[in-house]
């Protein structure tokens, strides 16, 4: 079963974090070899220091209590390139006891999350680029029609020769035309967002 696990797993042992198990997948991720067995964690997987990992297992062997952790950022050299690469997890440590009850080792279990968190950014980009969207085209057919309801207003209230009517009624059509091309260009965006277009 800790072979074949599709989850991350690994077992920590002592304050040196010395890595005593650990399979294929966790091996993998940190973009090491089996040679990381047997060797404490910030030895066998040097980016680890700096990042909050260690200090969390080392907390559980103080303690006791299980850590759990969603979406948490790690930085591996999953490709064995010297460059860190962000990656994300839902992991938990737990400590495992000697027949004493001390805690002698934690347990790590963890999934892999980065596709499902870039996922979500992506959408909440999305998100936020459709508001910016909705306020801008509010703003831009709100121009044309203040220019039209101004001049319609002006119409009713003034008295004007046949060459002041003109000059509004051709400020009203020309603001209106350039609503119908905004509306028509946001109907074209709604298509092409459906595939209609």
């Amino acid at each position: 079963m800790f072979r074949v696990s599709p989850a991350a797993i690994a077992v920590f042992r002592g304050n040196d974090l010395v890595i005593e198990l650990a399979n294929q997948n966790i091996i993998d991720l940190w973009g090491k070899g089996p040679e990381v067995i047997g060797q404490p964690f910030e030895v066998g997987v040097p980016e680890m220091i700096g990042q909050p990992f260690p200090a969390l297992i080392r907390e559980v062997i103080a303690t006791g209590n299980p850590y759990e952790a969603k979406s948490m950022l790690a930085r591996l050299d999953r490709n064995r390139d010297g460059n860190l690469v962000d990656n994300y997890f839902d992991f938990t440590y737990n400590a495992l006891r000697n027949d004493d009850g001390v805690v002698e080792r934690v347990f790590l279990h963890a999934f892999e999350v980065t596709e499902l968190v870039n996922a979500r950014r992506a959408a909440e980009q999305a998100n936020r680029m459709k508001g910016e969207f909705l306020a801008n085209m509010s703003h831009e057919l709100r121009t044309p029609l203040n220019a039209i309801l101004g001049w319609a207003s002006l119409l009713r209230s003034r008295e004007y020769d046949a060459a002041g009517r003109e000059r509004a009624l051709e400020t009203i059509e020309r603001n209106a035309r350039a609503q119908a091309r905004l509306i028509d260009d946001v109907l074209d965006v709604s298509r092409i967002v459906n595939g209609k277009l």
